[in-house]
This record gives structure tokens, C-alpha cells and sequence, in this order.
């Protein structure tokens, strides 16, 4: 079957895959960071242990503490990208 449209809040909620790359690239202005972090963080088995979690947000909005450990930041303009590993 092929998904046309599937709320990705849902996908996470209901997902029972892992994966190697996690983007997670909500509008900015949305509630929908604290939705999936929430998550991520109870369920860290969405990422391989390999995998990397990819996030590009706006410069003013400050990321939670996350079940992940930070590898870096990428600055561009008023957007960041922010990248976390599942720790070891």
C-alpha cells in the first residue's frame, strides 16, 4: 500500500522501525518540536545506534534536553541545523 498523506506525529507514535537519519523540520512558529522530542526521548529506539538526528530549527527556538548526545551546529543565517547521535 502506498501513503499518500500520514501525519508524522502519528508515524513516530506508531513507528516500530529504526532508522539511520532522523530530519526533523517542523514550521517554526508550530508546537510540534515539543511533540516530537517528547518522542524521541521516550522512545530512542527510533534511531539505529549508528543512525544521526538531523534538526533544523530557527535561531530562536532553544532545543530541550534531549536523550542524545549533541555532535554539532551548523549556523546559517536565522537557521540552525543541529546534530545528535544515539549515545553509546
Amino acid at each position: 500500500a502506498i501513503l499518500t498523506k500520514f501525519d508524522s506525529i502519528n508515524f513516530l507514535l506508531e513507528c516500530s522501525n529504526s532508522f539511520d537519519f532522523i530530519f526533523i523540520d517542523p514550521p517554526y512558529l508550530s508546537n510540534l518540536y515539543d511533540k516530537v522530542f517528547s518522542i524521541l526521548n521516550n522512545n530512542t529506539n527510533l534511531l539505529n545506534e549508528d543512525g544521526f538526528l538531523i534538526i533544523e530549527h530557527s535561531i530562536k527556538i532553544k532545543l530541550p534536553e534531549l536523550n542524545f548526545e549533541f555532535i554539532k551546529l551548523y549556523k546559517y543565517g536565522d537557521t540552525n541545523i543541529s546534530i545528535y547521535k544515539k549515545h553509546k
